[in-house]
C-alpha cells in the first residue's frame, strides 16, 4: 500500500487541519483559494517523514478511517489485536511507538523500508596527504597556548577566552578541556560545561564527543544534564557534565547539598556566553561551583554584559580577574579583519528586515516587562514570546519573500532558521506551493532522512539550495557552501546569533567561500550590533 495515496484519501479539511491554521492562513493570504487532497498529503509526509507519520496519533487516527475492510483485517490479524465489530476503533488504541515490533509491522504495510543505505566512493587516491581530522588553526594553537599558561602558572585560574564568531571557541575550549583531562592521568576529573540554551548544550555536548574520540586517551563519560535530561548529581565522580544554567540554578537553590558535593569533587568549569556570568542567578552558581583550585574559563565573542552600563562590564572584567586571551594579530587592530583577508572566515554583508510589529498591541505590559526582566538577568527571550511573535502572518510572509528572492541565483546556498515548529513548517509548505524546492529539519526529522537532506543541501549539483530548520541546525552542522543566513528566530543572545551567523562564515581555507550575507529578520525588540565592531567595544574596560 502507498502511503501518500493513503493520505490522499483524508479529506481536504481534515488534512489543512492537520497542517495547521497558519499553514494555511498564509496560504489563503499568498492567494490560493483551492487545495487538493495530494499535495496536501505530500507536504505532510515531507514535514514529518514517512516513519515519524505513522508515530503521530493524531495523522494516524484520520489515516486508519480510510482503511476498506479487507486492509484493517489484514492489519488486525498481522498485529494479534482483537476481533471485533470496530476494527478501526480497536487500531486506534493500538500504541505505535518509535521503534516498537508494531510501527515497524506498519512500516511493512506500507512499504516502508527501515533503512536508508548510502553509497561510499571508492577512494583511488594513492598516496593520501592526511590531514588531523581534528587540526587547529595556527591562531587557535596561540590561544590554546596562552590559556595552558595562566591554567599551569597563575593562581587565579579564571579567565575569559575571547574569539569573534565564526573562529571556533568551542572547539579550542573542547581541546584545552581535552588536555586537561589527559594531564590528570587516570585521576577521577570533572568537569562542568555551563550554558544557557539546550542549543548550546547539546553543540557542546557533541563537540566534546567528536574531540574525545579522536584525540582522548581513556574512557570518559558525558552527562547530559540539559533537556529533560537528569542524572544524580552526587554520583557523578568522573566526565564532563553539560548542564543548562537554569538547571544549575534550580539545583543551587533546591538541592544545595548535593551541588556543594559536586563543587568540591569539581576540576574545570566553562561558562559559555561569559558575559553573563555576572547576571545574580548565574553568578550565585558559579561562586558556589568554583575553588580557588578550580579552573574557570569564560567563552565569548563580546566580553561585556551591556553597551550602556559601564558598571556591569567593570564587574565581569573584575570577576575574571582581568585575565583575557583573545586574538592578537600583528598589523591588525581587529582579527576578524585578518580572519577574512586571511580566508579563514567568509567577509559578512549584513542586511536586516524590519518586522514594524506593534509589539504593545501583541502583548501586555507585563508580558513585555517579564521579557525585558529575562533579559536583565542574562536569559534570552521566552520560547512563548518567540512562538507568539512567530504566528504573525505579515512577518512569515516577508520572510518567504527574502527566500525567494536568495533563491533566484542557483548558486545560493540558503539556511534558514526559524522562530517555532509551526513558523517552519508553514514556510516550507508555503514554498513547496509555489513550486520552490527546499527541505525542512526539524527535532521530529527522522535521522535518516535529516542526513539525506543534509547531503543533498551540500551537494552544489543536487538542486536542493534551500534547507529551512529550528532549533537543529545552529550546532553540529558543516556545509561549507552556504553563504546566506536567513535568521528569522528573535533572540537576545549574542552567543546563539553567533552561532547561526557562524553556519555561513566558512571562509575559502575552511572549504567556504569568499563572501556570505545574513538576513536578520529584527522586530521592535533590542537588535545586535556589527560583530566586527563589538569584537574591540570592551577592550579598554579589561586593561
Amino acid at each position: 500500500m502507498d502511503l501518500k495515496i493513503q493520505l490522499s484519501k483524508v479529506t481536504v479539511n481534515k488534512l489543512l487541519n492537520l497542517i495547521g491554521k497558519q499553514t494555511t492562513d498564509l496560504l489563503q493570504k499568498r492567494g490560493l483559494k483551492q487545495f487538493n487532497s495530494q499535495s496536501l498529503a505530500d507536504i505532510l509526509i515531507k514535514i514529518n517523514g514517512e516513519r515519524n507519520l505513522l508515530s503521530n496519533k493524531k495523522i494516524l487516527e484520520v489515516l486508519i478511517d480510510t482503511f476498506k475492510p479487507e486492509e484493517i483485517f489484514k492489519i488486525i490479524q498481522e498485529l494479534k489485536l482483537k476481533k471485533n465489530n470496530d476494527p478501526w476503533g480497536e487500531l486506534k488504541k493500538q500504541k505505535f511507538n518509535k521503534g516498537s515490533k508494531e510501527i515497524k509491522l506498519l512500516c511493512n504495510f506500507f512499504n516502508i523500508s527501515n533503512e536508508i543505505n548510502y553509497e561510499n566512493d571508492t577512494d583511488l587516491e594513492n598516496p593520501k596527504v592526511i590531514s588531523p581530522i581534528h587540526g587547529m588553526f595556527p591562531y587557535q594553537m596561540e590561544a590554546i597556548k596562552e590559556v595552558n599558561e595562566i591554567i599551569k602558572n597563575k593562581k587565579n585560574k579564571r579567565l575569559v577566552l575571547h574569539m569573534p564568531t565564526g573562529a571556533g571557541k568551542t572547539r579550542t575550549a573542547m581541546s584545552i578541556i581535552t588536555n586537561f583531562i589527559k594531564d590528570q592521568g587516570d585521576k577521577s576529573t570533572i568537569v562542568v560545561w555551563l550554558a544557557h540554551t539546550e542549543e548550546l548544550c547539546q553543540q557542546a555536548h557533541d563537540e566534546f564527543i567528536s574531540t574525545w574520540e579522536k584525540i582522548g586517551n581513556r574512557r570518559f563519560s558525558v552527562y547530559k544534564l540539559f533537556k529533560k535530561h537528569r542524572h544524580p548529581i552526587q554520583k557523578i565522580n568522573d566526565g564532563i557534565i553539560i548542564m543548562s544554567l537554569d538547571l544549575a540554578y534550580t539545583y543551587t537553590k533546591n538541592d544545595q547539598t548535593n551541588f556543594l558535593s559536586l563543587s568540591r569533587k569539581t576540576n574545570f568549569i566553562v561558562m559559555d556566553e561569559a558575559h553573563m556570568a555576572v547576571a545574580p542567578s548565574y553568578k550565585q552558581v558559579l561562586d558556589l561551583l568554583y575553588s580557588k583550585t578550580t579552573v574557570l574559563i569564560g567563552l565569548t565573542a563580546t566580553p561585556g554584559r551591556s553597551y550602556l552600563n559601564l558598571g556591569e562590564d567593570i564587574k565581569l572584567r573584575d570577576f575574571f580577574n582581568k585575565q583575557k586571551i583573545t586574538i592578537k594579530i600583528k598589523g591588525y587592530n581587529n582579527p576578524i579583519l585578518y580572519l577574512q583577508e586571511s580566508g579563514y572566515l567568509a567577509k559578512t554583508e549584513y542586511f536586516p528586515i524590519e518586522t514594524n510589529l506593534d509589539i504593545a498591541s501583541i502583548f501586555t505590559k507585563k508580558e513585555i516587562n517579564d521579557e525585558l526582566n529575562r533579559i536583565k538577568n542574562g536569559q534570552d527571550l521566552s520560547e512563548k514570546f518567540i512562538k507568539k511573535i512567530s504566528e504573525d502572518t505579515t512577518r512569515t510572509n516577508i520572510i518567504v519573500e527574502q527566500i525567494k528572492k536568495e533563491s533566484l541565483n542557483p548558486n545560493n546556498k540558503i539556511i534558514v532558521f526559524g522562530s517555532s515548529l509551526e513558523n517552519i513548517e508553514t514556510i516550507y509548505s508555503i514554498l513547496y506551493y509555489e513550486n520552490i524546492k527546499s527541505a525542512c529539519i526539524t527535532g521530529k526529522t527522522d535521522s535518516n532522512l535529516r542526513n539525506t537532506y543534509i547531503n543533498q543541501f551540500k551537494d552544489m549539483e543536487s538542486g536542493l539550495n534551500i534547507l529551512l530548520n529550528y532549533g537543529v541546525l545552529t550546532t553540529g552542522f558543516d556545509a561549507p557552501k552556504a553563504n546566506i543566513a536567513i535568521i528569522g528566530r528573535p533572540t537576545q543572545s549574542v552567543s546563539l546569533y553567533s552561532q547561526m551567523v557562524g553556519r555561513v562564515m566558512r571562509g575559502p581555507e575552511a572549504k567556504g567561500k569568499k563572501v556570505c550575507k545574513v538576513i536578520t529578520v529584527k522586530d521592535p525588540i533590542h537588535g545586535f550590533r556589527d560583530m566586527g565592531e563589538s569584537f574591540n567595544y570592551w577592550e579598554d574596560i579589561w586593561q
